[in-house]
């Protein structure tokens, strides 16, 4: 509300009440009696009296003495807001002193469907008078020898059972009063000129007032003449965004209601030359060596004139690599390791800015998802026909998806209790039995240590040779595939309820406990959060240290893994059939409903296509907005996780007993039938071989 420069001088009625004497909680809104008043306008003047005697004084919403239920400030005043049937209720007191009270009126702010009821107490009968109801501002004449209490103050009591809220912006009391020195107003600031933007910090505390005490400050900071802004403290800040002459005004009203006026001009300056600002994307920041990165600053900008020069120094070893005037730039990184890419541009008045961003590349399909955030993207063609190289037989089903370390040995684990190394010509390398099913795709930490969980309660690292590191236990089958992050640290989770993080020496770093099993297998982003999903309905975000950031509710359980896109968007699907991208911060951007359990984990094209199969038998393609692409139908359950090739061909397993591969726009391009269902995620080496298991017990190796 603003509050325009009154025309006649404000006189305060005095200190508002700590208390209301004889006054009794309001009645509910069916004991109310309505009071006819008048609506034309202000009540007539009491004879003897003339008009240039009448005082006014301004009290805000939001300083009622007391207040009932369902009452808060807002930016307007004081919102009264109660469910139908409840009241809320605020009571404001005025004391006229040594004037005599004359008018009081209720400045309201009512949407439709709102209804004010106003109560004065009636002393001579010893109850509350109710006026209303009222859907706009109201002016009710003073009897003072009704209406003011024995010590001779007024109250006023605002209320509201209507259920729809509305907002006590103010109260005007008028009195009939002697003269009143007003006070003196004085302002100063910590800036009088500058350049925009411009933030001034005022200071109006020399004000003083002769025969009483300031009350509260009014405001004109914008200089339109009109007071935006009311304090009991005499300070104010504001910024100015545009050069020019700028005035403030404050008015400091006295306990009287008096004010006394003080200006102070600003003077704007135009702001000297701007620095720009670069912003740099990429079109992938993690994926395998070779890598080819695609970099853009094409969003960077220079408000008071335009970028001349682009630098890139891709190795962040401080040198430039690269620079000219365009605002793209390419670049292939042929070793496996951790970049950061830098971008500096210079502006026509030689000002310049930096940018930057990391990028990781492990060295091969490493971890289940390929890399932390689950992409699933591979930066080489799996085979374009369905010519198999060679199959190795296990001596169980194969749930577990392949891991590949970059000497090209193919980890796999096995229903019958084992982990296997397998070389790339399918013969085996060495096999370690464990006490439990393996379904758990191993995970392959940079110094060569393979980790994976086992059913038999333990969390595994094996040295390269296949012999025993360290076994870590929990309290039950440990599902989850495990996650190696940059600093080494192993994430992964158990049916014991909890999400773990190891060290690489095996000692535990902490352990966080969801309210039912972890399968997921947890995604980590590039700040460090850990991502993951719990059969307990919830899908969760970790800091790095293992504190809760925030969990998102799901009808459901969560069993797949998430995975994480370019832009920080994380995506999973429920047992309560819906597929979701989630923001960084929890909120949800967008949700799709297939038409059954979703257990298969998405991956992410490198156009942000994501891809998510589920127990309708079906492969979905979505888009970044959560829009369909369109579907490609299987005989069966899709649980296995699509692996992208660099062509963007989608492979991927089905319980129909079937491996597909799909082109980009969903058509097929191959099919191999094996002997069972096929649960088994897959994996595309640097030399092109896709790799997959399936619950004949066998792990598959295709070639073009």
């Amino acid at each position: 509300m603003k509050l325009m420069y009154p025309a006649r001088n404000l006189v305060l009625a005095g200190t508002l009440l700590l208390s209301l004497s004889c006054s009794t909680a309001p009645p509910a809104q069916s004991q109310m009696t309505a009071v006819q008043t008048s609506n034309a306008g202000m009540p007539a003047l009491p004879s003897g009296r003339t008009a240039s005697g009448l005082r006014e004084s301004l009290i805000p919403g939001n300083a009622a003495l007391e207040r009932g239920p369902g009452t808060q400030d807002d930016d307007n005043g004081l919102l009264l807001s109660a469910e139908e049937g409840v009241l809320a209720w605020a009571l404001y007191g005025f004391d006229p002193g040594s004037r005599s009270a004359d008018s009081i009126s209720v400045l309201l702010s009512m949407p439709p469907g709102s209804a004010a009821w106003i109560a004065l107490p009636d002393y001579e009968l010893g109850r509350w008078e109710w006026h209303g109801p009222f859907n706009t501002a109201k002016t009710l004449a003073i009897d003072e020898a009704r209406y003011l209490s024995p010590s001779g103050q007024l109250h006023c009591l605002l209320s509201n059972s209507s259920g729809t809220p509305f907002t006590v912006n103010a109260l005007s009391f008028r009195t009939w009063s002697a003269f009143n020195a007003v006070p003196t107003a004085s302002l100063s600031a910590d800036l009088t000129s500058g350049p925009a933007p411009l933030s001034v910090n005022f200071d109006a505390s020399g004000s003083v007032d002769s025969d009483g005490r300031i009350a509260f400050y009014l405001w004109d900071l914008d200089g339109d003449a009109a007071f935006e802004l009311t304090s009991l403290e005499p300070h104010a800040s504001s910024k100015f965004p545009l050069p020019g002459q700028n005035t403030v005004t404050v008015a400091a009203v006295d306990d009287e209601g008096g004010y006394g006026l003080a200006e102070l001009e600003l003077s704007v300056d135009t702001p000297p030359s701007a620095a720009p600002l670069a912003l740099l994307t990429a079109d992938r920041q993690s994926g395998l060596a070779p890598f080819v990165v695609n970099f853009d600053a094409s969003a960077s900008s220079d408000p008071d004139g335009e970028i001349l020069l682009h630098e890139w120094d891709f190795d962040g070893d401080g040198s430039f690599d690269a620079y000219g005037p365009a605002p793209q730039a390419q670049h292939v990184y042929p070793l496996r390791g951790t970049y950061t890419a830098r971008l500096r541009v210079t502006d026509n008045d030689g000002l310049q800015a930096e940018a930057s961003l990391q990028l990781t590349l492990p060295g091969e399909w490493s971890q289940f998802g390929m890399d932390l955030s689950h992409s699933r993207q591979s930066p080489y063609n799996g085979p374009a026909g369905k010519a198999l190289h060679w199959s190795f037989d296990t001596g169980d089903d194969v749930f577990s998806s392949p891991s590949l370390a970059p000497d090209g040995t193919v980890y796999i684990g096995s229903l019958d209790f084992s982990l296997y190394a397998i070389n790339p010509d399918g013969s085996l390398k060495w096999s370690f039995p464990t006490g439990g099913i393996v379904y758990s795709s191993a995970a392959i930490a940079d110094d060569g240590t393979i980790y994976f969980g086992s059913d038999d309660y333990s969390l595994y690292a094996l040295n390269p040779d296949g012999s025993l590191k360290w076994k870590f236990e929990t309290g039950f089958t440990v599902f989850s595939s495990p996650a190696v992050g940059r600093d080494g640290t192993i994430y992964f989770g158990s049916l014991d309820n909890h999400l773990y993080a190891l060290s690489p020496d095996g000692t535990q770093k902490w352990a966080f406990a969801a309210g039912d099993w972890v399968r997921s297998s947890p995604a980590i982003a590039a700040d460090g959060t850990v991502y993951f999903g719990s059969y307990d309905y919830s899908f969760y975000a970790l800091n790095p240290d293992g504190s809760l950031k925030w969990s998102f509710p799901t009808g459901k359980g969560i069993y797949d893994s998430p995975a994480i896109g370019s832009d920080g968007t994380v995506y999973f699907g429920s047992f309560d059939d819906n597929f979701y991208a989630l923001n960084p911060d929890g909120s949800l951007q967008w949700s799709y409903p297939l038409n059954d359990n979703i257990s298969c984990s998405p991956s992410i094209a490198a156009d942000g296509t994501i891809y998510v199969g589920g127990w309708d038998t079906n492969m979905y393609a979505l888009s970044p907005q959560g829009e369909l692409k369109w579907t490609f139908p299987t005989g069966h359950w899709v649980v296995s996780s699509p692996a992208i090739g660099a062509n963007g061909n989608i492979y991927f397993g089905s319980a129909d007993h079937r491996v597909y591969c799909l082109s980009p726009d969903g058509s097929l391009q191959w099919q191999y039938g094996t002997g069972n269902w096929v649960r088994s995620s897959p994996a595309i080496a640097a030399d092109g071989t896709l790799y997959i298991g399936s619950e004949d017990g066998r792990l598959y190796a295709f070639g073009s």
